[in-house]
């Protein structure tokens, strides 16, 4: 859905680093006191539009950080060169007040709203990864379409669609 809107968004990679844990990462079960962090900003038309961090287990992912994630997606290496399969995510939206970082890399005012999303993506059973995905509110729109997935449970699935002009 974000290609189909904004065409391809260009990723640009704010940093890439193992760093010590400052806070609880949704179900991310980390196997030391470090995580991951992969910092990139997608840019639409060389607009600023999202902010996109992605944490993992450096300790389930050894060498992650020694990767150039320049021109490359995050879900492709975890499964070419750690044999792991994103199954699926369980994601909340929201929306909040702009951070510091948030206005510097999203060219934003200071206070200004911001639509957050967070994610616990999961291997199978396994939670590998916690992101956070912080939209420029303006030009987007959220369509959702539920799919009942078994006899008592509705499962939504979102479409996220960018109009930027």
């Amino acid at each position: 859905a974000h290609e189909a809107q904004l065409g391809r968004p260009e990723l640009d990679v704010v940093c890439a680093r193992v760093e010590t844990v400052k806070r609880q990462l949704g179900k991310l079960a980390l196997s030391g006191p470090k995580v991951f962090v992969l910092l990139r900003v997608a840019r639409s038309k060389g607009s600023p539009v999202a902010i996109l961090a992605a944490h993992l287990d450096p300790l389930r992912f050894p060498g992650i950080e020694k990767l150039d994630f320049r021109g490359r997606s995050l879900y492709r290496t975890l499964e070419d060169s750690y044999e792991t399969t994103v199954t699926r995510a369980v994601s909340t939206l929201e929306l909040v007040r702009a951070t510091r970082e948030h206005t510097q890399l999203m060219e934003t005012s200071p206070g200004s709203f911001v639509l957050r999303l967070t994610s616990t993506t999961y291997a199978d059973a396994e939670p590998i990864e916690f992101t956070e995905i912080t939209y420029r509110p303006e030009g987007f729109r959220f369509h959702w379409e539920s799919v009942r997935a078994f006899p008592n449970l509705i499962s939504p699935v979102l479409e996220l669609a960018a109009v930027h002009g």
